[in-house]
């Protein structure tokens, strides 16, 4: 056995493998850098928020939509609203109608957009409930979406891009209330 031809091919293996193992390296690196400044957001709906007073009684009822930062970048935030088909969608505004109680706290609870979301920061989106309950049967309709299916929340950030969470309940229960 030639010892040196062994050896060179040994080498060469080698040398083979941790050039590979570079470029695998350099890969890693590559994608954890994109990777970690990539957008993220968590969403969660609530259907039931309720607003009571320091006696107990209730001021008001909303829908709303947490939106929660949970990437290494700001957000901007430009509208939000429930997804009807891929190209259809209704986009909820910040105005609250509040007429029949008096409601000092509107003001902290409305959101102005576009929104700065920053880094590990939560912002709540409410939307009324009498409205919300009146928008389902006026927009979910059999021959457009199926009842059946869940009811879709969006959130848009400043790049056009959106951020969709599903209700826990079906579009036949809101309908049904």
């Amino acid at each position: 056995m030639d010892w040196t031809l062994f050896w060179t091919a040994f080498g060469a293996i080698g040398g083979t493998i941790g050039a590979f193992a570079t470029f695998a390296a350099v890969f890693v690196a590559l994608w954890q850098t994109k990777y970690s400044y990539k957008k993220k957001l968590k969403l969660q709906f609530s259907d039931n928020v309720i607003i009571t007073n320091n006696i107990g009684k209730v001021v008001a009822e909303f829908v709303s939509l947490t939106v929660t930062n949970i990437g290494n970048r700001e957000i901007i935030l430009t509208n939000w609203g429930f997804s009807l088909t891929k190209n259809s969608e209704v986009i909820v505004f910040s105005e609250l109608s509040c007429n029949e109680t008096p409601f000092p706290i509107s003001e902290e609870i409305k959101t102005n957009f576009p929104y700065k979301l920053e880094i590990e920061q939560s912002k709540i989106l409410y939307y009324e409930k009498t409205l919300f309950l009146k928008l389902i049967p006026e927009y979910f309709k059999p021959e457009v979406i199926s009842p059946k299916k869940h009811l879709k929340c969006f959130v848009k950030d400043s790049t056009g891009k959106k951020y969709y969470v599903k209700s826990t309940k079906r579009i036949n229960q809101y309908l049904n209330n």
